[in-house]
């Protein structure tokens, strides 16, 4: 997920595990290689805040 992007914590969706969704862009900042249910550690501090987020707003 090289790419902004906006989450809504509160719907989920199975997607399959290929390159139509986990394809990564040339010069990624945060590596070439996917790895499903591995978030990059710079990113943790954003997912917290969206998870917060979505919990306040019920």
């Amino acid at each position: 997920m090289s790419y902004p992007t906006k989450f809504n914590l509160e719907e989920t969706f199975e997607l399959d595990f290929n390159d139509v969704w986990f394809s990564v862009r040339p010069g990624a900042p945060h590596g070439q290689t996917p790895k499903l249910g591995i978030l990059h550690p710079s990113l943790m501090r954003r997912a917290a805040a969206a998870a917060r987020a979505a919990k306040n707003a019920r």
